[in-house]
């Protein structure tokens, strides 16, 4: 994998991991500056809410995905179109959704395209309801979400958006919480940018109506979720998932454009000063 530089890059796009310690700073070291509280609070998914080995549950994903595509794709060139595709969202300039940009790149010439989207809907709904790795939750996810309801600041399900939203139903219930608990979720269909593209959090801004200042981007990794700083967002960078060392190997990262405004335990957040008010 190492050796495929786009296989490595796309790798990264649907799992996120990142090397221990590659931004080099400690939790002390930075502290958000506000007037007031933000007005919306956007979180990443995968080892930011959730904690697990995603390397370790992407083979068993790609798996079973061969197998619902087997009598149209052969399994065993079906994980290396996903992942080539995967890659080419990065290069959507906005004018199609993730989803078309995706199919685009997917599809064969003379493809049924419904017929081939709606095959991925089917296993999103299906099959992939019975994959589940083992999950650590970090601590304080429901004294921080009822916190920020009891203040009615929107919270957000920033995810990188590659997938339906099916998969994020599913992988929400991981932590005992449903689509229902966020104000706006992103998904494949819904966008038209991936992170760490600018394009992504303009857009979640302008969904909510708020300038970007207003907004706290909280996830893990210091690469796609900090480039949040690039729209004027605030930042906040979880080491819960550092700490649990859920780190993919032999994946190379860019190093990171900006430094996050804090970082911490995802339950640092609750009794910090950010949402102080």
């Amino acid at each position: 994998m190492a050796n495929n530089p786009d296989k490595a890059k796309s790798y990264r796009i649907l799992s996120r991991g990142r090397p221990k310690n590659s931004a080099g700073f400690t939790s002390s070291q930075f502290h958000i500056q506000t007037s007031s509280m933000p007005k919306a609070v956007l979180f990443d998914l995968d080892n930011t809410l959730i904690l697990y080995e995603e390397q370790k549950f992407l083979q068993v994903y790609f798996a079973s995905l061969a197998g619902a595509f087997s009598d149209i794709i052969p399994p065993d060139s079906l994980p290396e179109r996903v992942l080539m595709s995967t890659i080419a969202l990065s290069s959507n300039d906005g004018t199609l959704s993730n989803a078309d940009y995706f199919m685009n790149t997917f599809l064969d010439p003379g493809s049924d395209r419904v017929a081939v989207w709606n095959r991925f809907l089917e296993f999103y709904h299906n099959e992939y309801r019975s994959l589940l790795p083992e999950v650590r939750i970090p601590e304080g996810i429901e004294t921080l979400l009822q916190k920020l309801r009891d203040r009615n600041i929107k919270i957000v399900l920033a995810t990188n958006p590659i997938y339906p939203r099916a998969a994020y139903a599913h992988r929400l219930t991981w932590a005992g919480l449903t689509l229902g608990d966020f104000d706006v979720i992103t998904d494949i269909q819904n966008s038209h940018f991936v992170k760490p593209n600018a394009g992504y959090f303009t857009a979640i801004a302008e969904s909510l109506s708020l300038p970007a200042s207003s907004c706290l981007m909280v996830g893990n990794d210091p690469v796609y979720d900090v480039a949040a700083k690039a729209v004027g967002m605030q930042t906040y960078l979880t080491e819960d998932a550092r700490e649990a060392d859920y780190i993919l190997p032999g994946i190379p990262t860019s190093d990171p454009t900006f430094e996050p405004d804090h970082a911490g335990p995802l339950s640092d957040l609750v009794a910090s000063g950010i949402l102080a008010g």
